[in-house]
């Protein structure tokens, strides 16, 4: 009865969907990036009724969560908690050289104007702007107060920047301890369309669920796109990213759907609407 949210039941039973694909931080799970013991529970029990539906049915379903970022530190998470989650293989290439030249420059008006609050953690081909940590400064500090003010300073300098030099918002992934710059081609649209072909599903099957702006091409990918609604969330830093993808659907008159909780507990509205239409 927690999760119980009516609208996604009715709509998922209507439309049949047999695929889930989830952002992490800030929607299966909040800050502390942490799965709790009911959003746990409810995958394992999701991916269950995935496996009695296949059964049933002989048609494919999966469960994915999209999360470049932190693709190899969810995979053991992941599997710890004992639930399967289908493996997205980033392809990491260059970027095209015009758009890698914005990004050279990024990552030098960055430095310019964020000077000594930013270190950059790079793989050669995704500048991502962290928080520089002042020495001996204790984990409450940098995580809490720390990353509130200079940390969120920094990055709207960055989104600011970011926008002035022309790059495309959807290749901006901003996190509550990181600002990346996405590499065209490599993004979680990329992977789904990866998907579409590999298990022979259309898109319509799909559900998709974030909170931020480097979700928008995916929730407008998916059949059914959900919204993780913290944009009413009391921290200012999480109910802007949720406000500013929201708007961004509804400009380019996208459909998509909202849960009435925060974090988890929201994406837990939306295994329990998906566990209920595969049981019909």
């Amino acid at each position: 009865e927690k999760y119980w949210n009516q609208d996604l039941v009715d709509t998922f039973k209507e439309l049949k969907p047999r695929s889930l694909i989830s952002d992490y931080n800030l929607t299966l799970c909040g800050k502390e990036e942490k799965l709790s013991e009911d959003t746990g529970y409810l995958l394992k029990t999701l991916v269950q009724e995935m496996s009695s539906y296949e059964e049933r049915t002989g048609e494919k379903c999966f469960f994915s969560i999209a999360s470049g970022n932190f693709a190899s530190y969810l995979e053991g998470k992941v599997a710890e908690q004992g639930i399967y989650s289908t493996p997205g293989k980033e392809k990491i290439t260059q970027p095209p050289a015009d758009i890698k030249a914005l990004y050279d420059q990024f990552k030098v008006e960055v430095a310019k104007e964020c000077g000594d609050n930013i270190y950059w953690q790079d793989n050669e081909v995704r500048p991502t702007v962290k928080i520089a940590r002042p020495d001996k400064m204790d984990d409450e500090t940098y995580y809490g107060k720390h990353m509130d003010t200079v940390g969120q300073k920094s990055f709207d300098k960055a989104a600011q920047i970011a926008d002035r030099l022309g790059i495309p918002q959807e290749y901006q992934s901003r996190h509550f301890d990181a600002f990346e710059l996405l590499i065209p081609g490599c993004t979680k649209v990329n992977a789904m369309e990866t998907m579409t072909e590999m298990y022979s599903m259309p898109a319509e099957k799909m559900v998709y669920m974030g909170d931020n702006m480097n979700d928008l091409g995916a929730l407008q990918y998916a059949g059914t796109g959900v919204v993780i609604s913290n944009d009413n969330h009391e921290d200012a830093s999480v109910k802007e990213k949720t406000q500013n993808l929201k708007k961004a659907l509804d400009k380019d008159g996208s459909s998509y759907m909202q849960t009435k909780q925060t974090f988890g507990e929201g994406a837990n509205e939306v295994i329990v609407a998906l566990i209920e239409a595969l049981r019909q």
